[in-house]
Protein backbone atom coordinates (compact mmCIF):
# COMPACT_ATOMS: atom_id res chain seq x y z
CA UNK A 1 0.00 0.00 0.00
CA UNK A 2 2.79 2.43 0.92
CA UNK A 3 4.50 2.19 -2.28
CA UNK A 4 1.42 2.71 -4.29
CA UNK A 5 0.56 5.66 -1.93
CA UNK A 6 4.10 7.24 -2.89
CA UNK A 7 3.31 6.53 -6.58
CA UNK A 8 0.32 8.57 -6.82
CA UNK A 9 1.29 11.27 -3.87
CA UNK A 10 2.50 14.82 -5.82
CA UNK A 11 4.39 15.73 -3.17
CA UNK A 12 6.46 12.47 -3.81
CA UNK A 13 7.55 13.26 -7.33
CA UNK A 14 10.89 13.89 -7.62
CA UNK A 15 12.25 17.42 -9.68
CA UNK A 16 13.45 15.71 -12.27
CA UNK A 17 10.23 14.41 -13.34
CA UNK A 18 7.59 16.64 -14.80
CA UNK A 19 4.51 16.85 -11.71
CA UNK A 20 2.28 18.76 -14.54
CA UNK A 21 2.28 18.97 -18.43
CA UNK A 22 2.24 22.77 -18.01
CA UNK A 23 5.59 22.31 -16.79
CA UNK A 24 9.22 23.12 -18.56
CA UNK A 25 12.62 21.76 -17.72
CA UNK A 26 15.14 24.10 -16.68
CA UNK A 27 18.90 24.52 -16.75
CA UNK A 28 19.30 21.99 -13.53
CA UNK A 29 17.20 19.18 -15.51
CA UNK A 30 13.99 19.41 -13.43
CA UNK A 31 10.92 20.84 -13.79
CA UNK A 32 9.62 24.37 -13.16
CA UNK A 33 6.30 26.01 -14.21
CA UNK A 34 6.83 28.70 -17.21
CA UNK A 35 6.69 32.02 -16.80
CA UNK A 36 4.49 34.13 -19.64
CA UNK A 37 6.69 36.08 -22.30
CA UNK A 38 5.48 39.34 -20.44
CA UNK A 39 6.44 38.16 -17.38
CA UNK A 40 10.12 37.19 -18.39
CA UNK A 41 10.17 40.57 -20.09
CA UNK A 42 9.41 41.87 -17.03
CA UNK A 43 11.74 39.75 -14.63
CA UNK A 44 14.61 40.85 -17.70
CA UNK A 45 14.03 44.50 -17.17
CA UNK A 46 13.65 44.29 -13.13
CA UNK A 47 16.92 42.00 -12.71
CA UNK A 48 19.08 41.94 -15.72
CA UNK A 49 21.67 39.56 -15.91
CA UNK A 50 24.21 40.52 -14.13
CA UNK A 51 25.88 37.03 -12.57
CA UNK A 52 24.94 34.27 -13.96
CA UNK A 53 22.86 31.51 -11.94
CA UNK A 54 24.19 28.24 -10.46
CA UNK A 55 22.98 26.19 -13.36
CA UNK A 56 24.18 28.50 -16.01
CA UNK A 57 27.15 30.98 -16.52
CA UNK A 58 27.01 34.56 -17.07
CA UNK A 59 27.57 34.38 -20.49
CA UNK A 60 25.30 31.35 -21.06
CA UNK A 61 22.09 33.31 -19.03
CA UNK A 62 23.20 36.81 -20.65
CA UNK A 63 23.03 35.42 -24.41
CA UNK A 64 19.60 33.28 -23.49
CA UNK A 65 17.89 36.18 -21.81
CA UNK A 66 18.53 38.61 -24.95
CA UNK A 67 17.92 36.28 -27.75
CA UNK A 68 14.42 35.90 -25.73
CA UNK A 69 14.38 40.38 -25.83
CA UNK A 70 15.10 40.08 -29.46
CA UNK A 71 12.75 37.41 -30.22
CA UNK A 72 9.63 39.34 -28.27
CA UNK A 73 10.59 42.82 -30.20
CA UNK A 74 10.71 40.79 -33.73
CA UNK A 75 6.82 39.72 -32.23
CA UNK A 76 5.49 42.33 -30.45
CA UNK A 77 7.48 45.43 -30.18
CA UNK A 78 4.88 47.67 -29.20
CA UNK A 79 3.89 44.80 -26.20
CA UNK A 80 7.96 45.41 -25.38
CA UNK A 81 7.81 49.16 -25.17
CA UNK A 82 4.81 49.51 -23.17
CA UNK A 83 6.58 46.88 -20.67
CA UNK A 84 9.24 48.93 -20.46
CA UNK A 85 7.82 52.19 -20.42
CA UNK A 86 5.72 50.60 -17.30
CA UNK A 87 8.81 49.28 -15.36
CA UNK A 88 10.93 52.55 -15.95
CA UNK A 89 8.05 54.67 -15.05
CA UNK A 90 7.19 52.79 -11.44
CA UNK A 91 10.76 52.61 -10.79
CA UNK A 92 10.91 48.93 -10.57
CA UNK A 93 14.68 48.46 -11.79
CA UNK A 94 17.70 49.13 -9.68
CA UNK A 95 19.55 49.72 -13.09
CA UNK A 96 18.69 51.38 -16.44
CA UNK A 97 20.96 49.07 -19.07
CA UNK A 98 18.34 46.66 -19.76
CA UNK A 99 15.72 48.63 -20.32
CA UNK A 100 18.20 50.60 -22.92
CA UNK A 101 19.17 47.73 -24.63
CA UNK A 102 15.46 46.29 -24.82
CA UNK A 103 14.68 50.37 -26.23
CA UNK A 104 17.82 50.12 -28.76
CA UNK A 105 15.96 46.95 -29.94
CA UNK A 106 13.09 48.24 -30.43
CA UNK A 107 14.43 51.36 -32.07
CA UNK A 108 16.96 49.49 -34.38
CA UNK A 109 14.86 46.49 -35.18
CA UNK A 110 11.19 46.75 -35.31
CA UNK A 111 9.23 45.38 -38.08
CA UNK A 112 6.91 47.99 -38.26
CA UNK A 113 7.80 51.83 -38.79
CA UNK A 114 5.56 53.10 -35.55
CA UNK A 115 7.38 50.92 -33.32
CA UNK A 116 10.11 52.45 -34.00
CA UNK A 117 9.52 56.28 -33.93
CA UNK A 118 7.44 55.42 -30.42
CA UNK A 119 11.12 54.10 -28.97
CA UNK A 120 12.99 56.91 -29.91
CA UNK A 121 10.21 59.20 -28.94
CA UNK A 122 10.43 57.52 -25.37
CA UNK A 123 14.54 57.61 -25.24
CA UNK A 124 14.28 60.95 -22.95
CA UNK A 125 12.11 59.46 -20.49
CA UNK A 126 14.39 56.26 -20.35
CA UNK A 127 17.55 57.58 -20.67
CA UNK A 128 18.05 60.52 -18.41
CA UNK A 129 21.29 61.04 -17.94
CA UNK A 130 23.88 61.52 -20.05
CA UNK A 131 25.56 58.03 -19.07
CA UNK A 132 22.53 56.86 -20.06
CA UNK A 133 22.35 57.96 -23.46
CA UNK A 134 25.47 56.62 -23.98
CA UNK A 135 24.59 53.32 -22.78
CA UNK A 136 22.03 53.24 -24.83
CA UNK A 137 23.68 54.61 -28.72
CA UNK A 138 26.04 51.76 -27.75
CA UNK A 139 23.21 49.02 -27.79
CA UNK A 140 21.91 50.89 -31.06
CA UNK A 141 25.48 50.84 -32.65
CA UNK A 142 26.25 47.15 -31.66
CA UNK A 143 23.12 46.28 -33.51
CA UNK A 144 24.50 48.00 -36.48
CA UNK A 145 22.59 49.91 -39.30
CA UNK A 146 18.59 49.48 -39.00
CA UNK A 147 15.75 51.15 -40.09
CA UNK A 148 15.98 53.74 -37.40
Amino acid sequence: MKNLLNAITPARTPQTEGLDPRQIKNNAGGYVYGLSDEARLTRFLILGTDGGTFYAGERAHTTQATEFVKTFVQVDAAAALRITLDVVRAARAPKPDPALLVLALIAKTALNAADRQAAWAALPEVARTGTMLLHFLAFADALGAGAA
